[in-house]
């Protein structure tokens, strides 16, 4: 329930364990409603939760954006992390962004996360020129890897392990299409594998 402005709320329910049927109602004339997560858990059991955030197209300000209730901004902050995992810039790359915009916004991204999230960054992997070109492309690598640096954050340095765009092809990791962004299962297996030899990460 809400007095009908625009906010974000929580609510708990405690129960027995079980097998239990959740019922989300909207109130008769209370507007709208995004539900931006449901959590269940068992209060003796340890569990991992994984949330993958990932925003076709968006660029590191999107994620300080604080608008509206429903941008990540305010969201995912609520939901408060123990540990992020960031790989963007590819979109800052492709929209020219500065080296010095790029510092603006990863530092910004770090501060409001820190609070409860420790940050790993993941380099942006290169996308072939005619999308980026190369000098924008080294502008955002570079201040990923300086914001890191700068704020005592472990980095999984992706950029370099892909080498250019045409290395990385060659080597298969923007098949099957060689999109000139994104890369495909060989690719992301490659991150993954880079990510999980992250000390401490899964043991």
């Amino acid at each position: 329930s809400s007095t009908g402005t625009l906010a974000l709320a929580t609510t708990s329910r405690t129960c027995a364990s079980g097998t239990h049927t959740v019922n989300i109602n909207r109130l008769a004339g209370a507007g709208f409603i995004c539900i931006f997560a449901v959590r269940v858990r068992h209060s003796t059991t340890k569990r991992v939760l994984c949330w993958n955030w990932g925003v076709g197209g968006s660029a590191v300000a999107a994620w300080t954006d604080t608008t509206y209730p429903w941008t990540p901004g305010n969201y995912a902050p609520t939901l408060a992390p123990h540990l992020i995992l960031v790989q963007l810039g590819i979109n800052d790359a492709i929209a020219s962004r500065t080296n010095a915009e790029a510092l603006t916004d990863y530092q910004a991204l770090v501060d409001m996360y820190r609070v409860t999230s420790d940050i790993v960054f993941v380099t942006p992997v290169p996308v072939a020129a005619a999308s980026a070109t190369l000098v924008d492309q080294r502008d955002i690598v570079t201040a990923c890897r300086e914001i890191a640096q700068r704020n005592g954050c472990h980095i999984v340095d992706a950029a370099a392990l892909f080498g250019t765009y045409l290395a990385a092809a060659t080597a298969g990791y923007f098949e099957p299409g060689d999109d000139a962004v994104h890369p495909g299962p060989t690719g992301y297996q490659a991150i993954a594998d880079a990510v999980s030899r992250l000390p401490g990460l899964l043991r």
